[in-house]
This record gives C-alpha cells, sequence and structure tokens, in this order.
C-alpha cells in the first residue's frame, strides 16, 4: 500500500505541475498575469544559468558552452526570463546524447537582445518547428522522455509576455537552435 501511495503522491504532483503550467500559459497569453518588471542584469542571469546547468550538462555527458556579452539588460521579470532559459536548457539535456554540445549565446543588436540556445542533438524537422510551442506539443508521441509537452509553450508565452519572439532553426552543432529576441532595456 504504501508504494501505491508513493505512486499515487507523485502522480499527483505531475498533475499539480501541468495544471500550473496550464494556469501560467493562459494567464501570460491573456495579458492576466501580474508581473513585476524592473531592470534586470541580463548578462548576469545568463551567466548564473550557465553556471547552474554545467554540473547537470557534466552528469550527462554533454558540453556546455557559453559566450554571453556584458552588460545586457532586459525590463522585466528575472524569474520568468530564467525560466525561459531554464525550459530550454532543460530540453538540450533531454535529447542531446552523451557526449554531445550544448551552446548558450547572446549579444546586443540595436536596441535588441539576441540569445541563441543551440545543440548537437537530433534537431527538430522544419515542419514541426511551429508546432512544439503548442501546448502538449510532443514531436514523437511514442517518446519515452519525461515531460507534458508544456515547457516550450511557457517558454513562449513568457517570452511574448515580455514583448519578444522565439523561433527556431537548424544550429550550426546539427541539431536545433531556439533563438530568442528579446527588447534591450
Amino acid at each position: 500500500y504504501h508504494e501505491a501511495l508513493q505512486r499515487v503522491h507523485r502522480e499527483l504532483e505531475k498533475m499539480q505541475s501541468i495544471f500550473s503550467s496550464l494556469l501560467s500559459i493562459s494567464r501570460a497569453e491573456s495579458g492576466g498575469m501580474p508581473v513585476k518588471r524592473a531592470v534586470v542584469d541580463f548578462s548576469e542571469l545568463l551567466s548564473e544559468m550557465l553556471e547552474l546547468y554545467e554540473p547537470s550538462d557534466e552528469e550527462h555527458g554533454l558540453v556546455l558552452q557559453g559566450e554571453v556579452a556584458e552588460g545586457l539588460q532586459v525590463y522585466g521579470n528575472r524569474q520568468l526570463l530564467a525560466q525561459i532559459i531554464s525550459n530550454l536548457l532543460d530540453n538540450a539535456l533531454k535529447y542531446v546524447p552523451s557526449g554531445g554540445e550544448v551552446r548558450l549565446l547572446a549579444h546586443r543588436e540595436d536596441n535588441r537582445i539576441k540569445v541563441v540556445v543551440e545543440d548537437g542533438g537530433p534537431g527538430i524537422p522544419p515542419e514541426m518547428r511551429d508546432k512544439v510551442f503548442e501546448r502538449f506539443a510532443r514531436l514523437d508521441p511514442s517518446r519515452t522522455m519525461a515531460g507534458s509537452g508544456l515547457g516550450l509553450s511557457l517558454a513562449k508565452a513568457f517570452v511574448e509576455l515580455h514583448h519578444g519572439s522565439i523561433s527556431i532553426a537548424k544550429s550550426s552543432l546539427g541539431g536545433s537552435a531556439f533563438l530568442l529576441d528579446l527588447p534591450a532595456a
């Protein structure tokens, strides 16, 4: 009974996480999400994210590289911006095979902050690139990877909440490149 209760508890936690993500997406898309904004040192935030993910990447046999320009600032919510980057790095951890590479690049171009999170994974076919931002999207329904299919939908909603955009291209590493474009503060 104890083992069955533990399984039920884990499933309830997953359901709660899915519900919370759906609620956040809906609020962000409808403009009903109250967001405290301030000038965020985005260079510092990205450097912290790289530092946070480095041990995890090493554990998965991946090489994580980062090139973050100094002085990048975004007017927004630090927690939501961190969630965007976290979702993209989490995906790379899931889909890039051991020995692969993940790269995070960020620079300023005119009044925009350009961020690229790219990997050497299997990539996303061009015809599926828009679909991965839909709720519960899974490239291959038979995939056994954990996840609800909400991470990229949540990332897109949070990027748009910051008046930015997110898209996907083929990575120079062979996999996918997620391209963020955010207004500079």
